[in-house]
């Protein structure tokens, strides 16, 4: 594997990396463990609106009738790998320089966050346009914060607005949007590939890092104005991926060997809890996929492992697969498949590491997912049955996506609930280089948009969706789609 885009001193990538030390090569590289609460206080750079502030646009509550259109718009450019190239409009700030690793919009849908190669968090204004229907970004950053020396790969939004970030610089950064310095800056061993603030206790947050452990912080440890490491745990592999319960319950810890581990938080006590042995290889029962693969995002929907039976946990994988799991059983419901997640994209001239996500869309209907061909990929929930005398009896499987190439000049579709918008969404023109840059790397649902509209007008079944979508080349598209979620199979 290549180096990250914007981060050479990575040496090998982080996938390489990765792999080295979960074969034990690179473990003595590994010191013993840093005090996580070594906090020192770095001052970013701020770049602000032409306002002179960081002004967010307010949401505003959707009614009518769903947009017609499916289309795809440019936001803000760049392009990836080209130092000479202006990044600076006449109206326009800082953009990404290179790869957009990470996006997430806040709580209260009123700002997105965005982070990639460049290290740099990006926070961008939200608001819908006069008709309600998409969202729309602000022309440029609100504020562009510059803490980290290398890649930022996860970030996490509070339920108050903080912001906290990872990176390939072995720190965790604590910020606040309208902030003009680093909050908090929390060190690890090694590179901290993901973080996560629990959903019920906003001051208490978690950290995976490639030394293997799970950390649990307090930003209110009692006694000490330093924050401390309440807790934490040892997975004996390479942590890659942490998702928590919506009731900051259980935690799911995602590995570079394919595997999934569960904890359980007792957040009274501020401690995380190993039952039994919680531990579910994430891998194919057959063929070349059988051996596991790094995992590189996880998103659970639902209640603890304990006290919801009907949760789910999505997981992604570098064998270009992802698979819903029920949680109470961790057994598989449905695998989906026909984009491309391998791990590493080649421009022609250098290979990069890539680190792409999958995530369920708001009304939980969907999951899309980015892919190194060039095109973000929608799958129904539900799987997909083949029809035919031949058809396959296997009932776990989604294999039908519905296919949007991000160039600008592929063809708009009207929406993504029929056979034809398939067909139709997956011509483009475009060399292939172009459409490797374009590549989709990060997407966010907006909730601003209402998750399913049961009005006079719209059938029950009728979804409006929309979505930010970040690219390989640093991009940021809009993406908005309108279509029938299917009914229940028996």
């Amino acid at each position: 594997d290549g180096d990250f885009v914007g981060a050479p001193s990575v040496k090998g990538g982080i996938n390489t990396r990765m792999r080295k030390m979960s074969n034990g090569s690179d473990r003595a590289s590994v010191s013993s463990h840093v005090s996580s609460t070594a906090s020192s206080t770095v001052t970013p750079t701020i770049r602000s609106n032409s306002s002179g502030g960081s002004s967010f646009s307010s949401s505003q509550r959707l009614s009518g009738v769903p947009m017609k259109l499916t289309g795809v718009r440019e936001v803000v450019g760049g392009v990836c790998g080209d130092s000479s190239s202006s990044l600076h409009g006449a109206r326009s700030g800082e953009r990404h320089k290179g790869a957009v690793w990470v996006a997430k919009f806040s709580n209260d849908g009123t700002f997105l966050c965005t982070g990639g190669a460049c290290g740099k968090l990006f926070v961008w204004g939200v608001s819908l346009d006069s008709q309600g229907e998409m969202v729309k970004l602000s022309d440029e950053a609100e504020v562009v914060l510059d803490g980290h020396d290398g890649e930022l790969l996860d970030l996490s939004i509070s339920v108050d607005n903080l912001i906290l970030s990872s990176g390939t610089d072995s720190y965790v950064r604590l910020w606040h949007p309208t902030s003009t310095t680093c909050l908090r800056s929390f060190l690890h061993p090694h590179i901290a590939t993901g973080v996560i603030f629990l959903p019920t206790c906003p001051h208490l947050f978690l950290t995976g890092c490639l030394d293997g452990k799970v950390r649990l912080y307090d930003l209110k440890t009692p006694g000490s104005y330093e924050p401390q490491v309440a807790s934490d745990t040892d997975t004996r592999g390479c942590v890659t991926a942490l998702a928590v319960s919506n009731d900051g319950v259980t935690v799911v810890a995602g590995l570079f060997e394919g595997k999934c581990m569960m904890f359980e938080l007792d957040v009274e006590k501020r401690r995380i809890v190993q039952v039994g042995k919680s531990i579910v290889s994430i891998k194919s029962s057959r063929g070349r996929n059988a051996k596991g693969h790094k995992i590189t995002g996880l998103q659970y929907q639902g209640g603890g492992k304990k006290n919801d039976l009907d949760a789910k946990l999505l997981v992604m994988t570098l064998d270009s697969r992802v698979r819903m799991y029920r949680v109470a059983d961790m057994n598989l419901i449905c695998k989906y498949k026909g984009h491309l997640n391998q791990g590493t994209i080649n421009d022609g001239r250098h290979t990069y590491s890539t680190q792409i996500r999958a995530t369920f869309s708001p009304c939980m209907s969907f999951v899309a997912s980015g892919s190194e061909d060039g095109a973000l990929y929608v799958w129904t929930r539900t799987p997909t049955r083949s029809s035919g005398l031949f058809a396959s009896s296997r009932k776990d499987r989604n294999a039908a996506p519905f296919r949007y190439t991000m160039l600008l000049s592929a063809p708009l579709t009207d929406s993504f609930g029929s056979e034809s918008d398939k067909a139709a969404s997956g011509r483009s023109k475009g060399s292939a280089k172009d459409h490797i840059l374009t590549s989709p790397t990060a997407v966010a649902f907006s909730h601003l948009i209402d998750k399913d509209r049961s009005t006079d007008t719209v059938g029950d079944a009728d979804v409006a969706l929309c979505a930010v979508v970040g690219l390989f080349n640093g991009d940021l598209r809009v993406v908005k789609a309108t279509g029938k979620v299917p009914p229940k199979r028996s």
